[in-house]
């Protein structure tokens, strides 16, 4: 296996520049989720790894070998894809074998490392079926056994599971996970689906407009977001952002007002060294840290729109003055119903505040 190190990469289809100078680290046994939405550049960078795409400029390594400017075979990686691209008239040990076949390696060996795989996939049964008898879950994992009988330095998936029902995914995502501990391998791996990042990774690299906005581990990104893009789009549900003025700077952190919850008053943990009274910020909350225990907090009463009721936990959606919607998380108590009023607490500790370039204020 090895690492991956990307210097001042860029990519452009003509005048239009889409991935703007990356410079990234990956190392060897790493497991690395790229995540953003639709167009944000993860795809085409995986591909430019893989060396499907050409590189414009800067360079790419893969351990101690430059290679911008090889061919993808010579790269030593595989690519599992969204499709699964088997050959529907193979079977499962015909695909899984081919591309060994194709280059010459001797028939025993490639049993060996066709069954080896198959074990590891829990394969075994199906190996003599085609791909119209296998569910999407066993195409998968077809496609993985695959890449994974090249022994390739680094693995690349590009959203394999987008075309899997819900529980399904979890399936296969528990699965991916148990894959990397037992291959001890570098793999990249790119999803829309921040619960994919944030179940998977040991190290997510968020990006967004073919730039990276953050680089962390799921938690640190999830505590210490650098920015208002990374704040709402780790988290499920998202942070809830509402338009604050400060109203007041102490020694134990910032307190804002609420224009569109009727200048309610909110004290936050948040230094004032970099606001000043009467500056337009950005208060955000987590869902889940608001608190329904007096004196844990500032008080905030919401109406409550829909309830969405999921067992053990309960999410209150809201509407604030300027018809924006607030999420409130409610655990152990079933009682609340739509139309109902709320009063919440939010901890100063649990709180963020963004400036009107959606930087985090520290």
């Amino acid at each position: 296996m090895a690492d991956v190190h990307l210097k001042n990469v860029k990519k452009n289809y003509g005048v239009v520049e889409v991935i703007h100078g990356i410079d990234l680290e990956v190392k060897d046994h790493e497991f690395v989720v790229f995540v953003g939405p639709s167009g944000c550049g993860k795809s085409t960078l995986l591909r430019m790894i893989a060396g499907l795409e050409t590189t414009n400029s800067g360079s790419i390594h893969i351990g101690d070998r430059d290679v911008t400017d090889m061919a993808p075979v010579d790269r030593n990686v595989s690519m599992v894809f969204q499709s699964y691209a088997l050959y529907p008239h193979m079977t499962v040990e015909d695909n899984m074998g081919f591309g060994l076949k194709a280059n010459g390696v001797d028939p025993a060996e490639v049993k060996r490392l066709v069954d080896e795989a198959a074990q590891s996939l829990q394969l075994e049964a199906f190996m003599k079926r085609k791909p119209a008898a296998l569910s999407g879950g066993q195409r998968q994992r077809v496609a993985i056994g695959r890449a994974i009988v090249r022994d390739p330095e680094v693995f690349l998936f590009d959203e394999p599971l987008s075309n899997l029902d819900a529980e399904l995914r979890v399936h296969m995502r528990i699965e991916i996970a148990r894959l990397h501990k037992r291959l001890k391998s570098t793999m990249i791996y790119v999803t829309h689906d921040q619960v994919e990042a944030m179940t998977l990774a040991d190290k997510i690299v968020v990006l967004q407009g073919g730039r990276i906005e953050q680089v962390g581990t799921p938690l640190d990104l999830f505590d210490d977001p650098d920015n208002r893009f990374v704040a709402g789009f780790i988290g499920s549900p998202k942070m809830n952002f509402l338009p604050a003025i400060v109203a007041g700077i102490a020694a134990d952190g910032v307190t804002v007002t609420l224009p569109s919850m009727n200048d309610t008053p909110v004290r936050t943990a948040v230094p004032g060294d970099h606001v000043e009274t009467g500056q337009t910020v950005t208060l955000g909350v987590r869902p889940e840290h608001f608190t329904f225990r007096k004196g844990t907090g500032s008080p905030i009463t919401v109406d409550c729109d829909v309830t969405e009721q999921m067992g053990e936990i309960s999410y209150i959606y809201a509407n604030t003055g300027d018809g924006a919607q607030i999420i409130v998380e409610q655990r152990h108590d079933r009682s609340t119903k739509d139309g109902d009023r709320v009063q919440t607490f939010i901890p100063p500790d649990k709180t963020f505040l963004f400036d009107a370039e959606g930087r985090r204020i520290r």
